[in-house]
């Protein structure tokens, strides 16, 4: 279970066959990307929500009591 006080780790690796950006997260392969800035952006917005997971936050139950 990923720690909610750490980040987790993210790699982008390039891949000439393809020509596509294969992203990681904690070493495991998470999907592709077309360039190297969407890579960064998925992962960031992947790694925020598995800590948020980690630490139980639940996006849509905050917004449903918002609401």
């Amino acid at each position: 279970m990923l720690n909610p006080n750490s980040t987790p780790s993210r790699e982008i690796v390039y891949d000439r066959e393809s020509r596509d950006f294969a992203l990681y997260l904690d070493g495991e392969l998470v999907g592709f990307a077309r360039s190297y800035h969407e890579g960064e952006v998925t992962l960031d917005q992947l790694a925020l929500e598995a800590i948020a997971f980690a630490a139980g936050w639940d996006a849509a139950a905050d917004l449903a009591r918002a609401s």
